[in-house]
């Protein structure tokens, strides 16, 4: 039996930081955004203290925050940023959403990548 693949999904936030990281780090930080689809529990992977299922990679200076959402089998990446203030972003973001970041299945579909 071959192991699940997760969807992608990109919020608006993290497009946007990665649109102002320049070229050399922003494609390994894409290869490491595209290796989650395959295992979205890498080597390495720390979970976020404080939510359900949050996680982060790190890729250099960057980090890189997601959700997994195990039963639409989903990977929903939420941020990107450097090291020194990701976490605090990270608090701001989830202020109005709580613990966890939830997917309706519909938002699984692969063509809204």
């Amino acid at each position: 039996m071959s192991p699940s693949v997760h969807h992608l999904h990109i919020e608006p936030t993290a497009l946007k930081a990665l649109r102002d990281i320049p070229q050399t780090k922003r494609d390994a930080i894409v290869a490491a955004i595209d290796a989650l689809a395959k295992d979205p529990r890498p080597q390495g992977h720390q979970k976020l203290t404080g939510y359900k299922n949050l996680y982060r990679v790190r890729v250099g200076d960057y980090r890189v925050v997601y959700a997994i959402v195990d039963r639409v089998l989903t990977v929903v990446v939420i941020l990107i940023g450097q090291r020194g203030d990701i976490y605090e972003v990270v608090k701001r973001f989830m202020k109005n959403k709580g613990k966890e970041i939830e997917v309706a299945p519909k938002a699984a579909d692969p063509k809204r990548r």
